[in-house]
This record gives C-alpha cells, sequence and structure tokens, in this order.
C-alpha cells in the first residue's frame, strides 16, 4: 500500500500538519534542521521545562488483524535533555497507543500502551548531539482479541533495536484514525533541542527517501527493507 502520509516540512504551514502545539519560537521550519534526504528545511523542536511543542496529524489508519502501521522520520539530537527524558514522537486513537523517547544518556526508549497493559521496550541505540539516524517505528495489531502477538518494534538505521511483539494489541489498534505527534506535549518534558524531517506514515516499512545533493555527507547510509518475519 502507498504511504499514509508524507512530509518533508517544505511547504509553508508545516506541510500538512493538522495543528501545532506550542510557541512559533518552539516549533520551526528552518534550514538548519533539514535531514539529509528532501528538500531544504526541516522541523526544529526546542523545548523548554515544562512547555510542549510539536506538530500533529490525523488520519485514517486502520490496521487489520495481524497488521502493520509505520511512522518513519529522520531524526538529529542537537541539545540532548540534562536530565529525564523526551518523547520525541506519539501516537493516539484516541488513547496513547505508543511514545517514543530519547533520555539523558541519549538511549533511545519505547512505550507500548496495549490491552494487556504498559510496556516500556528499551533499545541498543545511543543518539549523539549532532548526529542524525532514521527511526522507524512498527506498531502490530494482534491477530485476535486476547491473544498476545502484537506489540511495538523499534529500527534505527535498517536495524531492529527493540521490541515487545508478545503484548495484546487488538482492541486498542484498531480505532481507523490514528493521531501521530512529532514532538511532546504535557508535563514533564525537559530542556533541549531537536531536528526532525521526512515525516512517513506508512503500512509497509518505510525506507528513507533518495539523498538531496545539497547535503554533501548523509547522516544516514541507504539500507535495504528489512525481513520482518
Amino acid at each position: 500500500m502507498p504511504s499514509i502520509f508524507d512530509s518533508n516540512f517544505e511547504a509553508a504551514g508545516f506541510d500538512g500538519w493538522n495543528d501545532t502545539q506550542g510557541a512559533t519560537s518552539k516549533v520551526e521550519q528552518l534550514a538548519v534542521a533539514s535531514g539529509p534526504y528532501r528538500g531544504t528545511t526541516g522541523l526544529r523542536l526546542t523545548f523548554a521545562a515544562g512547555e510542549s511543542a510539536n506538530v500533529s496529524r490525523t488520519d485514517a489508519a486502520a490496521m487489520a488483524a495481524d497488521g502493520s502501521l509505520y511512522l518513519g522520520f529522520w531524526l538529529r539530537p542537537y541539545t540532548l535533555p540534562a536530565t529525564g527524558s523526551v518523547a520525541i514522537a506519539r501516537m493516539k486513537a484516541p488513547s496513547s497507543l505508543m511514545a517514543l523517547s530519547v533520555f539523558a544518556d541519549g538511549q533511545v526508549r519505547g512505550a507500548l500502551f496495549a490491552d494487556s497493559g504498559t510496556t516500556y521496550p528499551t533499545t541498543t541505540h545511543y543518539c549523539a548531539e549532532g548526529t542524525g539516524a532514521w527511526i522507524v517505528v512498527r506498531l502490530l495489531r494482534s491477530s485476535a482479541d486476547g491473544v498476545s502477538d502484537g506489540g511495538m518494534q523499534i529500527f534505527v538505521d535498517g536495524a531492529s533495536v527493540g521490541a515487545d511483539l508478545a503484548a495484546d494489541t487488538f482492541d486498542k489498534f484498531n480505532v481507523a484514525s490514528k493521531i501521530s505527534y512529532i514532538g511532546p506535549g504535557g508535563a514533564g518534558i525537559e530542556d533541549s533541542v531537536f531536528d526532525a524531517d521526512d515525516v512517513i506514515l506508512s503500512y509497509t516499512y518505510p525506507n528513507p527517501p533518495a539523498g538531496d545533493s545539497h547535503i554533501a555527507t548523509p547522516f544516514c547510509r541507504p539500507i535495504a527493507t528489512p525481513f520482518l518475519g
């Protein structure tokens, strides 16, 4: 299937995102935030303690039983939080389905809000300030109600770095309309700055777009579609 939503933050007004939260100085389309793949502008998110800063998008994204949904995006930490963590990507339908956070030491961690309870898939990947990566979050709906074969899987530059694929997600993932957020909302946000670009919501694994010539040294290598079993 084709992508459900594809944004590289080139068009004015945040390139088709439905809403923004936070002051203009917290959510900006800037050339300095551009990723290595397409165009000349990206999304800079400047987080201050306790202040929200995000873009959001509502899409029809129904998931069949035993079906997957992927959220891919380029991410570069400019300034990591000194303590705590920042939720960089979230999805709701309308209750929370998942969150992907970056911690003060750079580790990427997930939160899966399943029918069977909340779990926190940790990863083996640590972000470094000034270095970008292609991040993909896979959500897998269970094959049937009460069956624990759904969950969340996290990829960085094409490699699976963490997962919980033994959860019951049948009911919560069944809602057809899903809201995707880049950047956190609510309390508990730590001072930090991140750049994001080339956001893709898809039913199939989204490889990063082809590189742009204006980037001399891409942050991420080209990758092949991983075998998901």
